[in-house]
């Protein structure tokens, strides 16, 4: 994968991180089951965002 790819993927992963935590702070939607949910998979894109800078530095 090309670092231009990398770079595109690392960003998207960033923005749905992003949107899930809105979300998750929305009071529209502060109950605890909704913001478990979010901060979830926050936290498995940043375990993804861990790797994939990880495994490009190593590339580069």
């Amino acid at each position: 994968m090309e670092l231009d790819q990398y770079d595109d993927h690392i960003h998207s992963l960033m923005n749905q991180a992003y949107h899930f935590l809105e979300v998750a702070h929305l009071s529209c939607h502060n109950t605890v089951t909704v913001a478990d949910t979010c901060l979830n998979h926050y936290h498995e894109i940043h375990e993804i965002l861990h790797y994939l800078s990880a495994h490009c530095i190593a590339q580069c």
